[in-house]
């Protein structure tokens, strides 16, 4: 199987694990009234290149597109579904993702959602309106080429460990950061934190800037 065409079908639920490891698929076409793509739907199609995503989609399931290892560009711009959650592991170790474009709308981002995305070097998510989104443990840990973060205006929280071992140098600005995780920046490269509004760390949060030895800005 080398393409999937859903571009004509009505009211469409790709279900957990439908396409799990249909390694010779390459390109995928949604249909604009898909809405859910299930766990693992597409987990190790290793030559899955290209998705068209549509503008109905609301939740991209757990580990939906982990270990797509030829997947470079993510482009969910389009979708216009309020607060659109990524889950757990859902795009984990693809290797070659380069780009990331987020909605506008987009209420969180899984537990190891992009963990080991070793090509990925820009996240902007600087445009997003959602107040309070969250982005999961690990979420981005082990981006090794992670050279930029920009946040939306209000960020309710960076759980444990999401941003450990990106140890490419990288800055991060912010308006508001409602709490930072455990070992949140752990062996990372950043140096420096920009927030507007003032916060607070709490003693149960250990380890957020260990062995960030780049670190000379933190304000």
């Amino acid at each position: 199987m080398v393409e999937l065409d859903f571009s004509r079908a009505h009211n469409i639920a790709v279900g957990n694990s439908a396409f799990e490891n249909c390694t010779e698929l390459s390109q995928i076409s949604f249909s604009q009234r898909i809405g859910t793509i299930g766990n693992s739907a597409f987990e190790n199609c290793t030559k899955l290149s290209q998705i068209n995503f549509p503008e109905s989609l609301y939740d991209i399931g757990n580990s939906a597109f982990k270990n797509c290892t030829s997947l470079e560009n993510l482009n969910l711009s389009l979708v216009l579904t309020d607060d659109i959650g990524i889950g757990d592991s859902a795009f984990e170790n693809c290797t070659k993702l380069s780009q990331i474009r987020f909605p506008k709308k987009m209420n969180s981002i899984g537990n190891s959602a992009f963990k080991k995305c070793t090509s990925l070097e820009n996240l902007d998510l600087s445009h997003v309106l959602t107040d309070g989104m969250w982005v999961g443990n690990s979420a981005f840990k082990d981006c090794t080429k992670l050279n930029q973060i920009s946040f939306p205006k209000n960020i309710s929280e960076i759980g444990d460990s999401a941003f450990a071992n990106c140890i490419s140098n990288f800055s991060l600005t912010a308006e508001h950061i409602g709490s930072i995780g455990s070992y949140a920046f752990l062996n990372s490269g950043i140096t420096s934190m920009k927030i507007s509004d003032p916060i607070s760390f709490s003693s149960n949060d250990k380890g957020i800037f260990k062995s960030a030895t780049q670190l000379d800005s933190l304000f």
